[in-house]
């Protein structure tokens, strides 16, 4: 628990995230935030010269992390992402999307 000016703020996790907001012991503002499964944290970065987009992704338990979505495509913002590489000095993964026309990686099963 928080204290400042007033108000205080209750954050528990339990396979969500609960935010209550007091403020003055008169008014709740109660804001729920539920954990989503298949979302993971990224850092986005662009190479103009190379023309590619990045993702980057903290993969702390190393190659145990990287070996779960190596195979994985990513959707960002409504493009596709695939694994490219990981460097087991910094602990990161690199997913990546070029921006040359015509060239997609992602195939789709056709039924």
């Amino acid at each position: 628990m928080a204290v400042q000016a007033g108000c205080w703020w209750l954050v528990s996790f339990k396979n969500h995230a609960r935010l209550d907001i007091y403020k003055n012991s008169a008014t709740l503002l109660s804001m729920k935030a539920t954990i989503l499964p298949n979302d993971i944290a990224v850092a986005y970065s662009y190479r103009p010269d190379v023309q590619r987009e990045y993702l980057t992704i903290d993969v702390p338990n190393g190659w145990s992390d990287v070996k779960k979505i190596s195979k994985k495509v990513l959707s960002y913002d409504g493009r596709k992402f695939t694994f490219t590489a990981w460097n087991s000095d910094t602990m990161q993964c690199y997913f990546v999307r070029s921006l040359v026309a015509g060239i997609d990686p992602v195939a789709t099963f056709v039924k």
